[in-house]
């Protein structure tokens, strides 16, 4: 009779875990940092991803999950840095081949503290935006370190 009532409320409890999120943090990833020659025009460039996760337990068509993605987007910066100006930024979401038009702003990056800090404004739906990523990021994969 004990070893049923157990075995109920442990079941029940697992349930609950299951359907219940318990979100931990949010934030945002900046991720497959790398750098490149360009073929075309023979500069350096950098590259990178910044997704923006929260994470807990979750429950998806996959199966369960740590992590669930709220928004993606990839980096191409030409030149050598550290500070990069608009003309030399291309942002792009991850899963889409159009850029977003960048109108203002820079990206700097501190290769000695592992860090860059994005501020920029962007182009959306013919209204210029704060860029949801802004803000000083760890850089997660560095080339070469």
């Amino acid at each position: 009779m004990v070893k049923l009532h157990m075995r109920h409320i442990s079941a029940t409890l697992i349930a609950l875990t299951l359907f219940v999120p318990a979100t931990v943090r949010a934030g945002a990833e900046l991720d497959f940092w790398h750098s490149y020659t360009n073929r075309h025009d023979g500069c350096l460039h950098y590259s990178f991803h910044l997704i923006n996760y929260t994470r807990g337990l979750f429950l998806g068509h996959g199966g369960p999950t740590t992590k669930l993605g709220r928004w993606a987007y990839k980096f191409d910066l030409a030149g050598n840095g550290p500070v990069f100006q608009t003309n030399q930024i291309v942002l792009s979401p991850l899963e889409g081949r159009n850029p977003i038009p960048v109108v203002a702003g820079t990206i700097v990056v501190d290769a000695e503290q592992g860090k860059a800090k994005i501020d920029l404004q962007v182009e959306q739906q013919g209204k210029i935006v704060t860029f949801d990523g802004n803000g000083t990021h760890r850089i997660k994969k560095i080339e070469g370190k």
